[in-house]
Protein backbone atom coordinates (compact mmCIF):
# COMPACT_ATOMS: atom_id res chain seq x y z
CA UNK A 1 0.00 0.00 0.00
CA UNK A 2 2.57 2.45 0.91
CA UNK A 3 5.14 0.39 -1.15
CA UNK A 4 6.62 -1.34 2.42
CA UNK A 5 8.47 -3.81 0.40
CA UNK A 6 10.51 -1.35 -1.18
CA UNK A 7 11.23 0.56 1.89
CA UNK A 8 11.24 -2.51 4.09
CA UNK A 9 14.57 -3.17 1.47
CA UNK A 10 16.60 0.47 2.31
CA UNK A 11 19.06 1.15 -0.49
CA UNK A 12 21.09 4.47 -0.03
CA UNK A 13 19.59 7.20 -0.44
CA UNK A 14 19.19 8.23 -4.10
CA UNK A 15 18.29 11.35 -5.56
CA UNK A 16 17.79 11.56 -9.53
CA UNK A 17 20.43 13.13 -10.95
CA UNK A 18 18.40 16.19 -12.58
CA UNK A 19 17.57 17.47 -8.99
CA UNK A 20 20.85 16.64 -7.40
CA UNK A 21 22.32 20.20 -7.58
CA UNK A 22 18.55 22.16 -6.77
CA UNK A 23 18.83 19.99 -3.47
CA UNK A 24 22.29 21.32 -2.96
CA UNK A 25 21.48 24.46 -3.84
CA UNK A 26 18.45 24.10 -1.56
CA UNK A 27 20.71 22.76 1.73
CA UNK A 28 23.50 25.21 1.03
CA UNK A 29 21.34 28.46 0.88
CA UNK A 30 19.61 27.12 4.00
CA UNK A 31 22.69 27.04 6.34
CA UNK A 32 23.45 30.46 5.24
CA UNK A 33 19.95 32.22 5.82
CA UNK A 34 20.40 30.66 9.21
CA UNK A 35 24.17 32.06 9.47
CA UNK A 36 23.00 35.27 8.36
CA UNK A 37 20.18 35.73 10.70
CA UNK A 38 22.40 34.48 13.57
CA UNK A 39 24.67 37.68 12.38
CA UNK A 40 21.76 39.93 12.44
CA UNK A 41 20.10 38.59 15.80
CA UNK A 42 23.75 38.23 17.07
CA UNK A 43 23.46 34.59 18.19
CA UNK A 44 26.90 34.36 16.22
CA UNK A 45 27.67 30.45 16.42
CA UNK A 46 25.74 29.20 18.90
CA UNK A 47 24.74 25.89 17.68
CA UNK A 48 22.53 25.25 20.80
CA UNK A 49 20.30 28.53 20.24
CA UNK A 50 20.42 27.93 16.11
CA UNK A 51 19.93 24.25 15.81
CA UNK A 52 19.64 22.67 19.08
CA UNK A 53 15.65 22.65 18.96
CA UNK A 54 15.74 20.34 16.31
CA UNK A 55 12.67 22.19 13.90
CA UNK A 56 11.52 24.77 16.86
CA UNK A 57 13.12 27.42 15.76
CA UNK A 58 11.62 27.32 12.36
CA UNK A 59 8.15 26.84 13.92
CA UNK A 60 8.96 29.82 15.80
CA UNK A 61 9.68 31.44 12.99
CA UNK A 62 6.33 30.86 11.48
CA UNK A 63 4.33 31.33 14.22
CA UNK A 64 3.50 27.60 14.70
CA UNK A 65 3.93 27.19 18.29
CA UNK A 66 1.45 24.75 18.80
CA UNK A 67 3.22 21.99 16.53
CA UNK A 68 6.10 22.51 18.94
CA UNK A 69 5.34 18.90 20.35
CA UNK A 70 6.35 17.29 17.64
CA UNK A 71 9.83 18.18 17.80
CA UNK A 72 9.81 18.08 21.88
CA UNK A 73 10.42 14.15 22.14
CA UNK A 74 13.15 12.01 21.24
CA UNK A 75 14.80 12.58 18.18
CA UNK A 76 14.04 9.20 16.65
CA UNK A 77 10.38 10.14 17.10
CA UNK A 78 10.23 13.42 15.82
CA UNK A 79 11.82 12.02 12.60
CA UNK A 80 9.44 9.25 12.26
CA UNK A 81 6.44 11.67 13.27
CA UNK A 82 7.77 14.14 10.18
CA UNK A 83 8.55 11.67 7.95
CA UNK A 84 5.06 9.79 7.75
CA UNK A 85 3.53 13.56 8.18
CA UNK A 86 5.35 14.27 5.09
CA UNK A 87 4.28 11.13 3.09
CA UNK A 88 0.81 11.54 3.71
CA UNK A 89 0.74 15.59 2.95
CA UNK A 90 2.83 14.38 -0.57
CA UNK A 91 0.34 11.95 -1.25
CA UNK A 92 -2.28 14.23 -0.53
CA UNK A 93 -1.42 16.86 -3.06
CA UNK A 94 -0.35 14.65 -5.26
CA UNK A 95 1.55 16.36 -8.46
CA UNK A 96 2.76 14.29 -11.18
CA UNK A 97 6.46 15.02 -11.84
CA UNK A 98 4.95 16.16 -16.30
CA UNK A 99 2.85 18.40 -14.06
CA UNK A 100 5.74 20.43 -12.77
CA UNK A 101 7.22 22.98 -14.66
CA UNK A 102 10.65 24.51 -14.02
CA UNK A 103 13.28 26.14 -15.45
CA UNK A 104 16.97 25.97 -14.23
CA UNK A 105 19.37 28.63 -12.90
CA UNK A 106 23.44 28.32 -13.86
CA UNK A 107 23.71 27.12 -10.20
CA UNK A 108 21.23 23.94 -10.62
CA UNK A 109 18.67 26.02 -8.53
CA UNK A 110 15.00 24.49 -10.30
CA UNK A 111 12.29 27.78 -10.39
CA UNK A 112 8.58 27.00 -11.02
CA UNK A 113 6.79 28.78 -13.78
CA UNK A 114 3.38 29.20 -12.40
CA UNK A 115 1.47 28.42 -9.25
CA UNK A 116 0.62 24.73 -8.93
CA UNK A 117 4.86 23.81 -10.13
CA UNK A 118 5.69 25.78 -7.32
CA UNK A 119 3.90 23.79 -4.70
CA UNK A 120 5.32 20.56 -6.65
CA UNK A 121 8.82 21.95 -6.54
CA UNK A 122 8.31 22.78 -2.77
CA UNK A 123 6.84 19.25 -2.38
CA UNK A 124 9.78 17.38 -3.89
CA UNK A 125 12.36 18.72 -2.41
CA UNK A 126 10.68 18.00 1.24
CA UNK A 127 10.05 14.61 -0.07
CA UNK A 128 13.57 14.32 -0.68
CA UNK A 129 14.48 15.82 2.89
CA UNK A 130 12.09 13.70 4.65
CA UNK A 131 13.25 10.20 3.07
CA UNK A 132 17.00 11.46 3.46
CA UNK A 133 16.58 11.49 7.45
CA UNK A 134 14.59 8.59 7.53
CA UNK A 135 17.84 6.65 5.07
CA UNK A 136 20.20 7.54 8.00
CA UNK A 137 17.75 6.52 11.04
CA UNK A 138 17.58 2.87 9.65
CA UNK A 139 21.00 2.72 7.84
CA UNK A 140 22.90 5.08 9.88
CA UNK A 141 21.49 5.20 13.24
CA UNK A 142 24.85 5.41 15.44
CA UNK A 143 25.14 8.97 13.16
CA UNK A 144 22.25 10.57 14.56
CA UNK A 145 21.47 11.83 18.26
CA UNK A 146 19.09 9.32 19.53
CA UNK A 147 20.29 7.83 22.13
CA UNK A 148 18.73 3.61 21.87
CA UNK A 149 16.47 4.38 19.39
CA UNK A 150 13.21 2.54 20.88
CA UNK A 151 11.22 2.81 18.09
CA UNK A 152 11.50 1.27 14.53
CA UNK A 153 10.98 1.87 11.27
CA UNK A 154 9.72 -1.40 10.35
CA UNK A 155 7.73 -1.60 12.92
CA UNK A 156 5.88 1.57 12.41
CA UNK A 157 5.11 0.45 8.48
CA UNK A 158 4.33 -2.89 9.18
CA UNK A 159 1.42 -1.33 11.61
CA UNK A 160 0.26 1.14 8.83
CA UNK A 161 -1.77 -0.79 6.91
CA UNK A 162 -3.81 -3.04 10.39
CA UNK A 163 -4.01 0.74 11.53
CA UNK A 164 -6.09 1.78 8.52
CA UNK A 165 -8.26 -1.02 8.56
CA UNK A 166 -8.38 -0.92 12.19
CA UNK A 167 -9.48 2.94 12.91
CA UNK A 168 -11.12 3.38 9.49
CA UNK A 169 -12.85 1.10 8.99
CA UNK A 170 -11.63 -0.34 5.40
CA UNK A 171 -8.99 -1.22 3.36
CA UNK A 172 -7.15 0.75 0.43
CA UNK A 173 -5.84 0.31 -2.54
CA UNK A 174 -3.16 2.97 -3.02
CA UNK A 175 -0.57 6.05 -1.83
CA UNK A 176 -3.23 8.65 -2.43
CA UNK A 177 -6.20 6.85 -1.14
CA UNK A 178 -4.00 5.93 1.87
CA UNK A 179 -2.78 9.05 2.30
CA UNK A 180 -6.39 11.11 2.74
CA UNK A 181 -7.72 8.47 4.99
CA UNK A 182 -4.83 9.08 7.29
CA UNK A 183 -5.82 12.39 7.20
CA UNK A 184 -8.98 12.45 8.71
CA UNK A 185 -8.10 10.02 10.99
CA UNK A 186 -9.72 11.48 14.47
CA UNK A 187 -6.37 11.22 16.62
CA UNK A 188 -7.41 12.79 19.88
CA UNK A 189 -9.91 9.84 20.79
CA UNK A 190 -7.44 7.50 19.11
CA UNK A 191 -4.89 9.10 21.65
CA UNK A 192 -6.11 8.16 24.95
CA UNK A 193 -6.69 4.52 23.92
CA UNK A 194 -4.02 2.45 25.28
CA UNK A 195 -2.08 5.27 26.79
CA UNK A 196 -0.20 3.02 29.51
CA UNK A 197 0.53 -0.53 27.49
CA UNK A 198 4.34 -0.04 26.50
CA UNK A 199 4.03 -2.69 23.81
CA UNK A 200 5.59 -2.33 20.53
CA UNK A 201 2.50 -2.21 18.53
CA UNK A 202 1.13 0.96 20.68
CA UNK A 203 4.03 2.65 20.40
CA UNK A 204 3.59 2.74 16.57
CA UNK A 205 0.48 3.54 16.63
CA UNK A 206 1.28 6.24 18.67
CA UNK A 207 3.76 7.61 16.21
CA UNK A 208 1.44 7.21 13.18
CA UNK A 209 -1.39 9.22 15.47
CA UNK A 210 1.29 11.73 15.87
CA UNK A 211 1.88 12.18 12.05
CA UNK A 212 -2.46 11.93 11.61
CA UNK A 213 -2.38 14.98 14.05
CA UNK A 214 0.42 16.81 12.06
CA UNK A 215 -0.49 16.42 9.07
CA UNK A 216 -4.28 17.67 9.70
CA UNK A 217 -2.79 20.43 11.65
CA UNK A 218 0.02 21.85 9.06
CA UNK A 219 -3.16 22.57 6.75
CA UNK A 220 -3.42 23.57 3.39
CA UNK A 221 -1.74 25.79 0.59
CA UNK A 222 2.08 26.82 0.03
CA UNK A 223 3.36 27.69 3.14
CA UNK A 224 2.37 24.30 4.83
CA UNK A 225 5.56 23.13 2.53
CA UNK A 226 8.04 26.14 3.18
CA UNK A 227 7.24 24.78 6.98
CA UNK A 228 7.91 21.05 6.19
CA UNK A 229 11.33 21.86 4.52
CA UNK A 230 12.42 24.25 6.93
CA UNK A 231 11.72 21.69 9.95
CA UNK A 232 14.04 19.25 7.53
CA UNK A 233 16.23 22.04 7.34
CA UNK A 234 16.59 22.60 10.65
CA UNK A 235 16.43 18.44 11.97
CA UNK A 236 19.80 17.79 9.26
CA UNK A 237 22.03 20.89 10.76
CA UNK A 238 21.37 18.81 14.26
CA UNK A 239 21.98 15.81 12.90
CA UNK A 240 24.97 16.96 11.62
CA UNK A 241 26.38 18.89 13.93
CA UNK A 242 25.65 16.44 16.99
CA UNK A 243 27.46 13.48 14.86
CA UNK A 244 30.84 12.56 16.29
CA UNK A 245 33.78 13.76 14.38
CA UNK A 246 35.15 10.32 13.81
CA UNK A 247 31.75 8.63 12.41
CA UNK A 248 32.01 11.60 9.72
CA UNK A 249 35.92 11.21 9.19
CA UNK A 250 34.94 7.11 8.76
CA UNK A 251 32.16 8.30 6.34
CA UNK A 252 34.63 10.52 4.41
CA UNK A 253 36.96 6.92 4.12
CA UNK A 254 34.27 5.17 2.65
CA UNK A 255 33.77 7.91 -0.08
CA UNK A 256 31.27 10.83 2.10
CA UNK A 257 27.90 10.43 3.60
CA UNK A 258 25.76 13.85 2.70
CA UNK A 259 25.11 14.18 6.26
CA UNK A 260 29.17 14.61 6.89
CA UNK A 261 29.08 17.42 3.65
CA UNK A 262 26.55 19.51 5.25
CA UNK A 263 28.94 19.28 8.59
CA UNK A 264 31.60 20.41 6.87
CA UNK A 265 29.39 23.04 5.02
CA UNK A 266 28.40 24.23 8.57
CA UNK A 267 32.03 24.33 9.72
CA UNK A 268 32.95 26.82 6.51
CA UNK A 269 29.96 28.89 7.70
CA UNK A 270 31.77 28.44 11.33
CA UNK A 271 28.35 26.94 12.80
CA UNK A 272 30.73 23.91 14.89
CA UNK A 273 31.65 22.70 17.93
CA UNK A 274 34.44 20.47 16.41
CA UNK A 275 36.53 23.02 14.97
CA UNK A 276 38.41 25.83 16.58
CA UNK A 277 39.43 28.38 13.78
CA UNK A 278 41.54 31.51 14.68
CA UNK A 279 39.71 35.10 13.72
CA UNK A 280 42.92 36.15 12.24
CA UNK A 281 43.00 37.52 8.34
CA UNK A 282 46.15 36.24 7.90
CA UNK A 283 45.96 32.36 8.85
CA UNK A 284 43.12 30.23 10.00
CA UNK A 285 44.45 27.71 12.25
CA UNK A 286 41.97 24.81 11.97
CA UNK A 287 42.45 21.77 15.16
CA UNK A 288 40.35 19.42 15.52
CA UNK A 289 38.80 18.14 18.41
Amino acid sequence: MLRIVERLKIQPHHIPQQDVDDTKNLIFWGIKDVRDWAEVNNYDTDLKALYGRRGGCTLERYKREDLAWTVEKGFDQSILIWHLATEICFFQDYIKSDDIDTGFSEEGTQSPKDERSAIGLERRRCNYLSRYMLYLLVRHPNMLPIGMGNIKFRDIYKDVGHFIEEHAGKSVGDEVEASKTLRTVKTDIMLTVGGRDRSRRDRSNNVIFYACKLASALGEGEEKWKIIKDVWLEMLGHAASQCKGRLHAQQLRRGGELLTHVWLLMAHFGLTDHFQISRSHAIAEVILR
